[in-house]
């Protein structure tokens, strides 16, 4: 049953949305019959997670087989039928049959049962078997007959059976079993034209129809066959649907059905369903799998790498395709003379030359126009696709997810696979370069009803529907953007949900200026307090998320918090030393900042992996990237130092003297990587830093005008143009991330009302994970402010291309910044 659901009304369009709440309720109603398929078979409450995972996967597999099905790659369909064992094709496997295709027939037959597994599979084999070498027979195939017969027919006189007995009831031999291939030839030559059903099919299409008869009753008898026959009833495009329902418009580069051809090999490749998904590469046409075409190179599997290449191109599409399967076809007509080419490799061996030539072909194929838009495949969460299907089934998110961002915000090039870095760059035009009032940005503050302490700590949750403050005070504050405006229906799920199917879409809708968060409390009525260390004073505040739960620390132990219940499950790592930073590294090792060293530990055994140490001073901040495997660790001594995952050993350390001065060195009080897991920036109080990861190469420093110091806070903006810079004057200032100039200048008073303290200004600052202009700051004064461009202006301040020079005073330097190795 369809819960009665409404849509928070956008101030600007409350006239106009009537009409699309209808369609949007029509959707659900299609999206709900499509899923008839998920609630007919639910689980029980006894189930274990195992099963409903299984239950999921199976369901998933149904609705990609009706996709490749619909679409046409039939390739694909059916190699995904052998590969997932769900669904036996009958229709498929009786083409097979009246085709002649008799190794196909056992190929795809042998996916699903084995010859021994019952009477049923042994006689299936035994018929398909039998008919292959009686059609061998009548064309006079000696040698084909020979082949069938040993070892393919010769197998079955090992069984005492039916098949054994039949072929002993037709022949008058003794120790048949034992005679030599010959005269088994003979036997069953005797058997196929002497026998009276075999010898009135002379005309072999008449025999396999026959044949097929016989074999279709084997399978729907057939116990192992038996709950794998029938498909499912689905609407038409099921899969297509979901996705469209989602996204009905993602974007101008990709289509609907590309993203979900995308989503579906990351399935297949992380289910290891290696030969769907690399015929799906190729049916679809979508991805050139550089590393798969280079195995075949490598492997001298030339015509494997022919027939990979020749689905995306051919040889008289241009000179680069030419000159690639030139180069294949020559190696391998150089691998049949049992020669290498020695003119261009005299002295390496076989395997040297495919590697090094493997390294030129893959240049040929970069540089061919028709696969280099087909070589990077896009970023995405793990199992994407099957957390989809999940979320929508157990929450009921249909509705929500037929959902369209407001029209105000336009035709956005994003596609529902970006991960959480991604992001949408401005348009080339010139902007506003410094805001100075409200009416020259959009401003929100944040609902609160106690301000109790300055914010410390502001985090946006990974799909942008929350944010969540920690304050002086150890409490924790969480606000959140709903997808209806009944916030205290316990049947309306939060945006998060919704952010698993299309986050780009439904962050820009939801998490903005023009709609009014709500500040979480949940019925039981808890508020999410931390420890309090000895030392108050000296204590830093941290947290960090794992969904759902939150791990925050402030100066005692490290809590752990259900975000749903605001319950405290469980406190670890009593203090001294305490904990001054932590952070989640890949799976579930954490990384543990403390006084002057770092733990890395293992969630889940509670154990300790590794103890760094080489800070003098307490850790500050913690920076994984994911891409290198290295952890950056920032102290209060201004080090930084690169700790590798592979032993844990430290790769680089450098120190940051300001103006080559040694007097009071300042902290670093925040380190954070670039979206491209390599370039990291560092924060500290004067100056910030560039620097390259693992080396620690220092690549640029922005030094601002003196009257604005000290810097407060800086962060990237999620897609990595922009960086965010507060102070303690109050202002922000928008930089170029990729040279530092600026971009706009924001004064206080543009989001602060006059009259309030000199003394209320931005602690930290927190970029939403989609929104590359929108973000949030903490202040002393305990509120949250969340800050936006102009509707009409779309972006800070100038775009990178217009950015002007620095000012005198203010901008880059290189030998201003010093680093003692």
């Amino acid at each position: 049953m369809i819960s009665k659901l409404t849509y928070q009304r956008s101030r600007d369009h409350a006239s106009s949305r009537g009409a699309k709440t209808t369609v949007r309720l029509l959707r659900v109603l299609a999206s709900h019959v499509l899923f008839s398929l998920f609630s007919e078979t639910a689980k029980p409450s006894q189930y274990t997670e195992m099963d409903i995972d299984k239950d999921f996967y199976t369901k998933l597999i149904i609705l990609i087989l009706q996709f490749l099905d619909e679409e046409n790659y039939k390739e694909s369909l059916h190699l995904l039928e052998q590969e997932s064992k769900i669904f036996f094709n009958v229709n498929y496997f009786g083409e097979t049959i009246v085709n002649g295709e008799w190794e196909k027939a056992e190929e795809y037959l042998s996916s699903f049962t084995k010859l021994n597994d019952n009477r049923y599979s042994m006689k299936l084999f035994f018929e398909i078997r039998k008919q292959k070498y009686y059609e061998a027979s009548v064309r006079n195939d000696q040698a084909e007959g020979v082949n069938v017969l040993s070892p393919d027919l010769k197998v079955f006189l090992d069984f005492q059976d039916e098949n054994y007995e039949e072929l002993a009831d037709l022949i008058d031999i003794k120790n048949f079993r034992h005679e030599k291939i010959l005269l088994h030839i003979l036997v069953l030559n005797k058997i196929f034209m002497d026998n009276e059903h075999l010898s009135r099919n002379v005309n072999k299409e008449s025999a396999r129809a026959i044949s097929w008869s016989d074999l279709k009753s084997l399978v729907e008898k057939n116990p192992t066959l038996q709950d794998k026959l029938i498909f499912p009833r689905l609407n038409q495009s099921g899969l297509l649907s979901i996705i469209t329902l989602i996204c009905p418009n993602p974007g101008k580069k990709t289509s609907i059905k590309e993203e979900l051809i995308y989503l579906i090999l990351q399935f297949l490749d992380e289910e290891k369903l290696k030969g769907t998904c690399h015929k799906l590469e190729q049916e679809s046409k979508i991805f050139f799998n550089m590393n798969y075409f280079g195995e075949f190179v490598i492997s001298g599997e030339w015509d494997k790498a022919v027939k990979y290449l020749s689905a995306f191109t051919m040889p008289d599409d241009n000179q680069h395709s030419a000159k690639i399967f030139f180069t294949l076809e020559k190696q391998k007509y150089l691998a049949n003379l049992g020669r290498q080419d020695n003119f261009l490799y005299n002295y390496m061996d076989a395997a040297s030359l495919r590697t090094n030539l493997c390294d030129v072909l893959k240049e040929s194929v970069k540089s061919n126009p028709i696969l280099q838009d087909k070589l990077k495949f896009p970023a995405m969460d793990k199992s994407r696709l099957l957390t989809i299907l999940k979320k929508i089934c157990c929450n009921d998110v249909s509705l929500q997810a037929g959902m369209k961002s407001s029209e105000k915000y336009g035709s956005r090039d994003n596609t529902y696979l970006a991960d959480a870095n991604s992001g949408v760059y401005g348009k080339s035009t010139e902007k506003l370069a410094e805001i100075n009032d409200p009416s020259e940005c959009q401003t929100l503050v944040l609902p609160d009803t106690s301000l109790t302490g300055g914010v410390t700590r502001l985090m946006y949750s990974c799909s942008g529907d929350f944010i969540l403050a920690l304050t002086k005070n150890a409490t924790h504050k969480l606000w959140r953007w709903y997808c209806d405006d009944q916030h205290s229906s316990s049947k309306v799920l939060p945006c998060y949900v919704m952010s698993l199917l299309f986050p780009v879409l439904l962050a820009n809708f939801h998490a903005s200026t023009n709609v009014e968060p709500q500040l979480y409390q949940p019925s039981s009525g808890l508020i999410m307090t931390n420890e309090i260390g000895t030392q108050p004073e000296n204590a830093l505040s941290c947290f960090s998320l794992k969904d759902p739960y939150l791990f925050s620390a402030s100066g005692g132990k490290i809590s752990i918090f259900n975000l749903e219940t605001f319950e405290r499950l469980s406190t670890f790592g009593s203090p001294p030393p305490s904990t001054t930073y932590f952070t989640f590294l890949m799976q579930n090792i954490f990384a543990i900042g403390l006084d002057d060293s770092i733990l890395i530990r293992c969630f889940d055994s509670k154990k300790t992996i590794a103890h760094l140490k080489g800070h003098q001073k307490r850790i500050t901040c913690l920076a994984f990237s994911q891409n290198l495997n290295v952890l950056v660790s920032s102290g209060a001594d201004a080090q930084l130092c690169v700790w590798s995952t592979n032993g844990w050993e430290k790769l680089a350390s450098k120190f940051l003297l300001s103006k080559g001065e040694m007097i009071e060195c300042p902290v670093v009080n925040h380190i954070e990587f670039h979206q491209d897991q390599i370039h990291l920036l560092a924060v500290h109080e004067r100056n910030v830093h560039i620097y390259e990861a693992p080396t620690l190469n220092h690549s640029m420093q922005w030094v601002p005008q003196e009257s604005d110091l000290p810097i407060t806070y800086a962060t990237y903006s999620c897609d990595g143009q922009s960086i965010f810079v507060s102070f303690k004057n109050g202002c922000i200032k928008v930089l170029v991330a990729a040279t530092l100039y600026l971009r706009c200048r924001i004064n206080v008073t543009a989001y602060i009302p006059p009259g309030l303290s000199s003394e209320v200004y931005p602690i930290v600052i927190a970029a939403h994970p989609f929104q590359p202009n929108h973000i949030a700051l903490g202040l002393t004064d305990g509120r949250v402010h969340v800050l936006e461009p102009l509707e009409s202006e779309g972006e800070w301040g100038m775009s990178p291309q217009l950015s002007p020079q620095p000012k005198d005073g203010e901008g880059l330097s290189t030998a201003s910044c010093s680093a003692v190795l």
